[in-house]
């Protein structure tokens, strides 16, 4: 009887050993299954900033083009209106004012847009740069977990068997003191 309750002890036992290490592999892996998502949403966070980006910078030269072609009405409808009114004379006098006009326009915009384009241009190559960088970061990353992983499932089971195996080494001294002590 003592001998029942004692194997069903070392059961207790050995099954204890085996679920605490079942459970720090099961955690092990979840962990990295976690650090494979948190990496993907990265990756699609970097993605959608460049996107955005992108947009912007599409709106911006919408925009420019808009107004382009907002003046080139307004030059037409202006000039149109003055032959009609004061005459070709006049007309030509502020055709030649307009152009000044719009030489001065053109160098203002070349002023504010020529560091913004550069500005962007830098952005989006060091955005692409730290993107490529982290990709293949990322990809180290996943390769080290899949190069660990079977290492420490590996470790895992021979500390399991192990403390398994000393388990059944100290039960089975056990018995043989026993023995020792009952003769």
């Amino acid at each position: 009887m003592a001998t029942t309750k004692k194997a069903q002890e070392n059961q207790a036992a050995s099954t204890f050993i085996d679920s605490a290490w079942d459970t720090w592999s099961n955690t092990f892996n979840l962990f990295y299954s976690s650090q494979k998502e948190a990496d993907q949403f990265v990756l699609k966070a970097l993605e959608q900033q460049q996107e955005s980006w992108e947009h912007f910078n599409n709106h911006l030269d919408t925009i420019n083009d808009e107004h382009k072609k907002l003046r080139n009405e307004v030059r037409k409808t202006l000039l149109d209106n003055v032959e009609k009114t004061a005459g070709t004379e006049t007309k030509k006098t502020v055709d030649q004012w307009n152009d000044r006009f719009e030489e001065v326009i053109s160098r203002f915009q070349q002023l504010s847009v020529t560091p913004y384009r550069e500005g962007y241009n830098l952005l989006h190559r060091s955005q692409e740069q730290f993107q490529d960088t982290m990709k293949k970061a990322l990809d180290q990353q996943q390769k080290s977990r899949e190069e660990l992983t079977p290492l420490v499932d590996s470790f895992t089971k021979q500390v399991k068997e192990s403390q398994n195996g000393f388990l059944e080494v100290a039960e089975k001294n056990r018995q043989t003191a026993l023995k020792f002590f009952n003769q």
